[in-house]
């Protein structure tokens, strides 16, 4: 909307300046991205575990299928599968072309990332048709869409071979689709099968599904209820199918067996993955504030055909009340931050929803400068246009740059000859490192602290375990300094490792626990 006052700053300088400022925050989320993408490599290459969870992915990607996926627990080797098949089988059918699983696992998961940050893109410049020029909301999804190259979250867990980021990719596929489906209706069938896939990928992975379809529900319920049709269709074939072919395990291990306990100093403890994110945050509450004042001043949403007309002829209304209710439903699953065992990949999906916000607001900003909008009546909207992107290069200057994976000389080659050790070893070993266990073509025999929060609870004896320890069916354990005595087990297992394995040896940061008569040709 065009003023008669006179602006404060000419349209060409108030234009430069924005378009200068935006231009340099793109070029510094760039600059983020080409330090993600060589730590992304370097992480894909490292021979060794990144996280604890990697190995035993590992593990039941080599197990999915077979009679043994999700089969009984209290049958050695002890195997849990904490979720769905879909990430196993990709990694799988990767790897059977004859590349390394590790590798595979990791790169589909950076490869996941990197998807993700197109579909925001692609999600940003399409939603925003009604409130902005084309050059502008190019500008502003790519802003959008690089800024997830800044979350700690993101760039400390995509390059592991976890099953997040491919499901958090089908997640927001299936939400780009659905928006689509305003003008093609078909493409709203597709993004119902990408929600299966998100949520077959990983259990849990259900606000876009829930989000986006209760928003079009309101739009047109008949072909809606069609797409949530085939989505149960399918999703309920494919359950009865894993049913039928583990016995009903399918379902015991991704809900029985996945209650872990809730613990508030959990959850603080996982502030580290947000706390440098403060900025982005308060942006993201502004973009709502901002945007949902817009459409309630500017249209009518006075009854429910108001709001099917908005949603239908609106892409900025569509796409900011199906991201109103995503970002509300993923705040609420935060108190998963608060599971035993948690880490910080439960704020990924809700971060990212974030991006979609900072790029709204930076589409409203830079449309202000280039429409002339600012004048002497509106200092804030001067301010807001030209301070916004100086406030999101704080915040990008303010975030860790990243990690670097661990390469170091003395490191690896102590892995390596610990490596070799559990390679010679006649007998199966135990181990919290388990991507030593598979690399030494070992199995897992154990994962040890799923089995300790299993055995707090009362849903699994361990008595059984402890046999094998005191019997010293294992030819020695390995663990890290700092998990022997902590949660990854119980007390009468560190009691029991600590009778039946005297003994230790040191490499690194691991400690090898060795019977007392044990002999071999390494130095003791």
């Amino acid at each position: 909307m065009q003023l008669d006052a006179k602006p404060v700053l000419s349209l060409p300088i108030a234009r430069y300046i924005g378009i200068s400022l935006s231009l340099v925050l793109l070029a510094l989320l760039m600059r983020r991205f080409g330090s993600y993408v060589v730590y992304a490599v370097t992480a894909i290459t490292y021979p060794f575990e990144l996280d604890y969870g990697e190995g035993i992915i590992w593990q039941q990607a080599l197990l999915i299928p077979s009679e043994r996926m999700y089969g009984d627990i209290n049958n050695y080797p002890f195997i849990v599968f904490h979720y769905p098949p879909i990430y196993h089988l990709a990694v799988r059918a990767v790897a059977f072309l004859g590349f390394d699983y590790l590798s595979t696992g990791r790169g589909l998961s950076v490869l996941s990332t990197l998807a993700i940050a197109i579909l925001i893109f692609a999600i940003t410049f399409q939603g925003a048709r009604d409130i902005a020029d084309r050059h502008v909301r190019l500008i502003a999804a790519a802003i959008a869409a690089l800024t997830i190259f800044t979350y700690v979250p993101v760039i400390y867990w995509s390059p592991k071979m976890r099953v997040d980021m491919l499901g958090i990719a089908f997640s927001f596929l299936g939400v780009y689709l659905a928006l689509q489906s305003i003008k093609q209706p078909r493409s709203l069938y597709f993004a119902v099968l990408a929600f299966v896939a998100a949520i077959y990928t990983k259990q849990t992975l259900l606000a876009a599904p829930v989000a986006t379809l209760s928003i079009l529900l309101l739009n047109n319920p008949k072909q809606t209820l069609k797409a949530i049709c085939l989505g149960f269709v399918v999703s309920m074939a494919i359950l009865l199918y894993l049913m039928w072919k583990t016995d009903g395990g399918f379902l015991r291990h991704l809900i029985l067996y996945n209650i872990n306990r809730f613990s508030l100093a959990q959850a603080i403890a996982q502030k580290w993955g947000v706390e440098k994110h403060w900025i982005y945050l308060l942006l993201v509450i502004f973009a709502l504030v901002i945007g949902w004042w817009r459409i309630l001043t500017n249209y009518k949403l006075d009854d429910l055909n108001s709001i099917k007309q908005q949603l239908r002829n609106n892409k900025f209304a569509l796409l900011l009340m199906t991201f109103t209710l995503y970002f509300i439903i993923t705040t609420v699953m935060l108190i998963n931050t608060a599971k035993l065992g948690s880490s910080v990949n439960y704020f990924i999906e809700w971060m990212c929803v974030w991006s979609v916000f900072i790029g709204i607001l930076v589409c409203l900003a830079l449309q202000l400068i280039v429409q002339a909008e600012i004048d002497m009546l509106k200092p804030l909207q001067f301010a807001a246009a030209i301070g916004l992107p100086m406030v999101i290069i704080y915040q990008v200057l303010l975030a860790p740059k990243g990690y670097i994976a661990p390469v170091n000389t003395v490191k690896e080659q102590q892995m390596r000859e610990l490596l070799s050790m559990i390679h010679a070893s006649n007998r199966p070993v135990l181990s919290d490192d388990m991507v030593l266990l598979i690399k030494a073509g070992k199995e897992v025999s154990i994962e040890p602290a799923i089995f300790t929060e299993l055995a707090h609870t009362g849903r699994w004896n361990e008595q059984r375990v402890l046999n094998m320890i005191e019997s010293q069916f294992f030819e020695f354990v390995v663990t890290r300094e700092t998990t022997l005595d902590s949660e990854c087990y119980t007390q009468s297992v560190q009691n029991a490792i600590k009778s039946a394995y005297p003994r230790t040896l040191e490499y690194g940061e691991y400690q090898i626990h060795l019977p007392f008569d044990w002999k071999a040709n390494y130095p003791s």
